[in-house]
């Protein structure tokens, strides 16, 4: 009797430190989970920052200045009696021309994308990641525990069980959020026209 109270002691402490290991190692991965998410969010805001200015800035490199080059070359090229009206009619229609506006949005739109797709790359890395070394925590905690414990201690298996659905569920409901916090950006900044 007194072996079999030992044993049962033993197994119940067996069970708590697995939980508790399993436990933390779940805190962790999703702590790792959010980090991941925290720089893929910086990271968009610095790229939107650099888009704010490529988008309104009328620097060389920025969208404007690239779809004027051809302008400004040829404006430069004028040369001999009225070429400053030449030059200036040719910068003026072409500010004036709603093929420039058109082209803007477009590579607003096409950089904005390309901007939303690499967090959404970014984010789904991270939680790819994370998740996958879950599964293989959680598979090596079934392989050296689950066989011999749930032969001595069903309630064992029935609690790893529950534990397991209980971070298949919550890793769930971490990609859901992702999927909406990505959806949510595209949304915000979907332009139409």
């Amino acid at each position: 009797m007194f072996y079999l109270t030992l044993h049962l002691g033993h197994a119940h402490n067996n069970t708590r430190s697995a939980l508790r290991t399993l436990t933390g190692t779940l805190r962790h991965r999703k702590d790792l989970i959010l980090y991941g998410v925290e720089n893929a969010a910086e990271h968009f805001h610095s790229e939107l920052s650099s888009l704010r200015t490529d988008a309104f800035s009328s620097i060389r490199t920025a969208f404007v200045g690239q779809l004027m080059e051809d302008t400004y070359h040829a404006a430069n090229m004028e040369y001999g009696s009225g070429s400053d009206r030449r030059r200036k009619d040719l910068i003026t229609n072409r500010f004036g021309s709603r093929s420039l506006f058109d082209s803007h949005r477009r590579f607003f739109k096409d950089r904005f994308r390309g901007i939303a797709n690499e967090l959404e790359a970014q984010v789904k890395e991270s939680v790819d990641q994370q998740v996958a070394l879950i599964e293989t925590d959680l598979q090596m905690l079934r392989d050296e525990n689950v066989v011999l414990e749930s032969e001595r201690n069903p309630e064992f298996r029935s609690r790893v069980a529950a534990e397991v659905d209980r971070a298949r569920a919550q890793l769930d409901r971490i990609g859901r959020a992702v999927e909406d916090v990505v959806n949510a950006a595209r949304g915000d900044a979907d332009m139409t026209g």
